[in-house]
């Protein structure tokens, strides 16, 4: 008979013991007990936008003003007044929108779209208009936001989308704002189009939706040439 080493036994057994090892995961993966790691493949970063705009919302125009607490004054003082951060924006305000290519080739804005955040009570305040200005806008709209799915409406002077745009060739865009009832939270949601690309631009304030109130609950003062705002309107 021929010997068998310590060695070569231990290796059979080393052997044997491999095989039943493999065969029992074999099992408890077909059961679903045994967790596989997954790495996941980090993150892409989402392409650059071929557009981009920069948005301005006050009302710089007297077809407008901002609605403040009511806290019983006859008149405010207009030069170096801060509105409180209670202060809303009032209907006939206009939100003003550049919008420009940033990626060196052309871009086609093909529609833009409001989307109402949420609709609250309008707030009982002090109406404080604006001043006038005379600046006349490229392109300007307007929308109802008393309507259930509010849209912007070109003014009869001014042609609908599309429009084109690159980095030499910006457009500017004013929305004048009409609400008669609620205090309304709102963005604008603007689509655009650059070759086989596409994507939407999402305009606001800062980060926060534009809001707009009526002012049919406020009081409201009149301004007096460009230094005080007083009760009297006459």
């Amino acid at each position: 008979m021929q010997d068998v080493q310590v060695g070569d036994r231990i290796d059979q057994h080393h052997d044997r013991r491999g095989v039943i090892a493999l065969a029992v995961v074999a099992v408890l993966l077909a059961a679903g007990l045994v967790a596989v790691a997954v790495w996941p493949e980090p993150p892409r970063p989402a392409p650059a936008s071929p557009v981009a705009a920069v948005v301005e919302y006050d009302p710089v125009d007297c077809a407008s003003g901002r609605v403040v607490p009511d806290q019983g004054q006859r008149e405010i003082a207009s030069e170096g007044y801060v509105p409180p951060a209670e202060a809303v924006i009032a209907s006939g305000s206009r939100v003003t929108v550049t919008v420009q290519g940033t990626a060196g080739r052309a871009v086609v804005l093909q529609s833009a779209r409001v989307e109402v955040v949420r609709s609250l009570p309008a707030p009982v305040g002090l109406f404080l208009r604006a001043g006038c200005a005379s600046k006349v806008p490229p392109r300007y709209f307007r929308v109802d936001l008393d309507r259930s799915e509010p849209r912007l409406v070109a003014e009869p002077d001014t042609p609908d989308f599309p429009y084109r745009v690159d980095q030499a060739d910006p457009e500017q865009l004013i929305v004048t704002t009409k609400v008669t009832t609620a205090l309304v939270e709102w963005r604008l949601r603007l689509a655009w189009t650059s070759g086989e690309e596409s994507g939407e631009l999402v305009l606001d304030d800062h980060g926060l939706p534009f809001r707009t109130t009526a002012v049919t609950g406020s009081r409201e003062l009149c301004l007096d040439g460009e230094a005080m705002w007083r009760s009297d309107c006459s």
